[in-house]
Order: structure tokens, then sequence, then C-alpha cells
């Protein structure tokens, strides 16, 4: 779609004179204006796109409203809710006091360390929490200590658990629950989803680059494997997240002279880590035309070039896409059923599945266990909801 081509050669920072003769022809081609505004908004880029239109002197190719609609969510200090810049100055002044609380090293992930090391102003890349990454000794005392400073939670530390069974599995959460004093916060224990590769983890700890006090920040290279593979949880769960890529191909143009390919590639030794990593280049490359290296390029995601383009954003393709996460929890819970020690611990955790404790239904499952009866008429809705998520695939 002419709308889509719209974005991928506006969405960025600096625009190419191939941009520009690309944007000014589609602009002249009769786009759906609004169209190119909820694919813009939706994938929030719509700054990316303000940003590099003034710095170019393209901001007439935009209809009017549109522009107006963009300068809103770029600056507009009088509307706070559309306000991108007043937002994330509120977030870095409550990360700069979280950093004076922490005793121990602190690594900003995502956003928060984004618009401080790679974005010209705060004004420019959104988000809607503050992630955190702690040394995983410390994770639950960090938890505490800012819940001593003010900042509250919906869950507990510890979620109550189906059973003994599956209490004694090992916890794999990426991050702790979500603390909130204005601003929501995240205490990551791991750079990846499920704690995988803790090994990678630690390096990327004890490779940190000290910014001042406690406060730290990732190489290059580690804040790039953990932008790809954040890319590639989000495709199964919603298919693309236009922003996540642009932060990929940001990072690798303003970095492109000194990123050490070599040791990424060290780092990537897994096959299913480097699989998410080229994935997420690969994506940076085939719609931002990102300067990835041949051999990061994943030879199965560039076959498939034409489909990317062409359902980027597609209802139908999300509607499949949000079915992918259901045959993932089913792997995950029979891997986890082999983690059970014998086969007594195997059909206990298979029973309390669809038998969960009391405990378990009237604080985690929410549902009335007041009595026996109504204990007794909570498992049948339990197991319906068991039914419409991983049978129907609704939630």
């Amino acid at each position: 779609m002419k709308e889509d081509a719209f974005i991928f050669n506006a969405a960025r920072l600096h625009l190419a004179e191939d941009n520009i003769a690309a944007l000014k022809e589609l602009a002249g081609s009769g786009l759906d204006w609004s169209a190119v505004a909820k694919k813009a908004f939706t994938h929030g880029v719509s700054q990316f796109i303000y940003y590099a239109f003034r710095q170019h002197d393209l901001t007439d190719l935009l209809p009017k409203e549109l522009l107006k609609r963009f300068q809103i969510e770029y600056y507009d200090t009088e509307i706070e809710y559309y306000d991108t810049a007043l937002r994330n100055a509120k977030m870095l002044e409550a990360f700069k006091e979280i950093a004076s609380i922490l005793p121990n090293k602190v690594i900003p992930l995502k956003g928060i360390e984004l618009i401080q090391s790679l974005y010209p102003n705060i004004a420019l890349r959104s988000m809607c929490d503050i992630d955190l990454l702690v040394e995983q000794e410390y994770v639950e005392e960090n938890w505490y200590q800012l819940r001593d400073f003010g900042y509250t939670s919906s869950l507990p530390l510890h979620a109550v658990k189906k059973s003994q069974a599956h209490g004694e599995l090992p916890e794999t959460c990426l991050h702790l629950p979500p603390l909130c004093k204005k601003v929501a916060i995240e205490v990551h224990r791991s750079l990846f989803q499920d704690n995988r590769f803790r090994e990678i983890t630690r390096q990327a700890l004890a490779s940190s680059v000290n910014v001042s006090g406690n406060q730290h920040k990732l190489t290059q290279e580690m804040m790039l494997i953990h932008l790809c593979t954040h890319f590639f949880k989000h495709v199964y769960y919603m298919g693309v997240v236009l922003r996540e890529l642009c932060d990929i191909n940001e990072l690798l143009r303003k970095h492109e002279k000194t990123l050490d390919w070599h040791k990424i590639e060290q780092i990537c030794v897994v096959p299913e880590l480097r699989k998410e990593v080229m994935t997420g280049l690969s994506y940076a490359h085939i719609l931002l035309d990102a300067p990835v290296p041949e051999q990061f390029l994943a030879e199965k995601t560039l076959k498939n070039r034409e489909a990317i383009f062409s359902s980027f954003l597609r209802e139908e393709v999300y509607v499949k896409k949000v079915r992918m996460p259901l045959l993932k929890r089913l792997k995950s819970y029979f891997v986890s059923l082999r983690q059970q020690p014998s086969p007594a611990a195997k059909a206990a955790y298979i029973f309390r599945t669809f038998v969960p404790e009391k405990e378990w239904m009237g604080m985690a499952g929410k549902y009335d266990v007041s009595t026996a009866g109504k204990l007794a008429m909570a498992y049948p809705r339990y197991w319906l909801k068991l039914v419409n998520v991983y049978v129907i695939g609704r939630r």
C-alpha cells in the first residue's frame, strides 16, 4: 500500500535523498491520509515523522489537519495526554529518583535509556513505563525498597500458585509485579522473556558502562540484542510494532561505524537467540532499509519480504497473530510438566491444573469461594475459561 510506503520512508530521524524523493511522489499520488494518520499513531511514529519533516522543510507535504495532530503529539504542553515530552520528562525525573534510592547497579532499558542516549530530544520516543534491569540477587530487595519509598503494586511479589507442585517450579517471569507512583515501574531480573539466557544477562550486567553513581547503561551491542529480542517477542503477539523497529534502525545508523558485530556474533551463539536477533535485524532492514551486515539477515524472513510489506497492520493478519501465544503457552506448560521430579508430581501438576487449590481460586482466579457450594460452581466457570483461551482463542 502507498500509505505504508509513505510511513516507512518518513519514520526516521534523518531522510536520505531517496526517502525525500519517494515522499514527494507518494504525497502527490492521492494518499488516504486518514490511513496514514491511523497507522502512524497506532505504531507510535508520528513524532518521528513530524521531526523529520520539520528538519527537511517538508511539512507542506502534509494536510494541515494531520500536521496539526502531529504537532500536538510532539510538543503541545497544554494537552497533557498527547504531550510526549511532558510525559517523558516525568519519567526521567522518576528514574533519577529511583537511581538515588536503590544502592546497587541500575540499568535503564528500552525507552527510558533511548531518550537519553539515542534520540536528540525527549519528545521523539513515547513510552508507557520505566523498565529497569538489576542484578538477580538484588531484584526482590530492590522491589521492596521501592515499595518502602511509596511505590505501590496491586499484585503481591509472589503470586499464589495453583498448587504446591506449581509453586515449586523456578520463577521464570521476566519482571516483578509493576510498581506505580505517578509513573509505572517494572524491575527486571533478565534482558529476555521468561528469564532465558541467564548467562548473557550476567554478561550484560558485567559489561555495562557506568554513567554516574550506581546508574549504568548497556553496551551498544547488548542494547541492540535486547531491542531485537523484544521486537521478536511482540511480533508474534501483535504483529510488527514500527516504533520498535525505529529504535533498532536509529541505533544501527548512529553506531554503524563502532558496532562490534564480531562481539554480537559471539554473544548470539545459542541458535534460539541468534534467530531472534536476526529476525529483528531483518525486519528493520526490510521495512526501514537499516544497515545490517548480510550474515545477520535471516534468509527465511527475507524471502517473505513481499508478505511483510503487504500485511503491515492488516486486521486479518492481526487476528492470526493473537493465536500464536496460545501455542507458545501450551509448549511452556509441557516444559514445566517435564520439570516435575516424579510421576506422582507430574500427575499432581496435571490434576491441579484443572482443579486448582481453593486459595488460588479465590485470590488469583478471583472466584467466590466463600462456601463449598460456591467453590464447586467456580470450577465449571474456570474450565470454560480454559476452553475460551486455549481452544477458541478468546481471552
